[in-house]
């Protein structure tokens, strides 16, 4: 099985993107050991999120992403939760701190009904949610 950094290269080098140094430098020890990747408090650009949406559509080792203060937009949430919503090893997802309106919360709500039996840990807007389903 690839492992999370060499599938983010793979396809940064297909989609003809740069991969962003903040990502790249979070993909290491915790991706691999703990299945946590923390990209807390980096700046995501929409092309590293939509490469980060292709991404999570694969069921790699990682079991819990924190994506807290990222200043991700609309458009990179509806990335991300469009590939997360086709992952089944994912359990924990912290939004914390994203600020989602209106294209981000639809997003977010479509992510929700196709996740029902698993567990979630999710943080967005202003105020905690919590989700532990089934």
């Amino acid at each position: 099985m690839e492992d999370f950094r060499t599938v983010y290269l793979r396809l940064c080098k297909e989609y003809n993107i740069d991969p962003q140094p903040a990502v790249l430098s979070k993909t290491g020890k915790d991706v691999s050991e703990y299945g946590t990747l923390d990209l807390s408090n980096q700046s995501l650009e929409l092309a590293t999120c939509t490469v980060l949406g292709k991404l999570f559509a694969y069921d790699l080792p990682v079991v819990h992403v924190v994506l807290a203060d990222c200043m991700i937009s609309e458009e990179c949430a509806k990335w991300l939760l469009e590939g997360l919503s086709k992952n089944t090893v994912i359990k924990i997802l912290d939004l914390r701190g994203n600020n989602l309106r209106k294209i981000g919360a639809e997003a977010l709500g479509r992510y929700l009904k196709v996740c029902i039996c698993r567990y979630f840990l999710l943080c967005c807007v202003c105020f905690p949610l919590y989700f532990i389903l089934c």
